[in-house]
């Protein structure tokens, strides 16, 4: 299963970028995900995830590669699931960015696919949306 979601934001991008990276602090404005860091270093953090969904309720590790320009999520619940996220950052004037978020969800148990597919898209609009009423909130401060 593949989601792209595009949109422009007003801000920097060092914003933005500071805004994914700042995963403990998700559950504060993504009340349904939680996130732990268990290790970090200047390019990749490690964490552990709780999704709590009315239909989905896991948890799993990420792993975060922060690579120039771009964020990288991979995680995995064995047996059931991979996922692979990109937030793709581009600049096009001082103050306004694109960001294009990306998920591939490949289910292993195809009954979780059909339960997924279901509510994935519009938890991927809902997530790229609130990451940018996050980013207008500290611009705000």
């Amino acid at each position: 299963m593949h989601i792209e979601i595009s949109k422009n934001i007003n801000a920097n991008i060092d914003d933005i970028i500071d805004i994914i990276l700042n995963v403990e602090d998700y559950s504060s404005f993504i009340p349904w995900c939680d996130v732990k860091i268990i290790n970090k270093n200047a390019n990749l953090i490690k964490t552990n995830v709780k999704i709590k969904l009315p239909l989905l309720k896991y948890h799993f590790p990420c792993d975060i590669e922060v690579l120039e320009k771009e964020v990288i999520c991979k995680g995995s619940k064995p047996l059931q699931f991979k996922f692979h996220a990109k937030w793709k950052i581009q600049e096009i004037c001082k103050n306004e960015c694109n960001i294009n978020f990306i998920i591939d969800i490949d289910c292993i148990l195809l009954f979780l696919e059909s339960k997924i597919h279901s509510i994935a898209e519009d938890f991927a609009i809902d997530i790229v949306n609130k990451f940018e009423s996050r980013v207008q909130a500290i611009k705000a401060l």
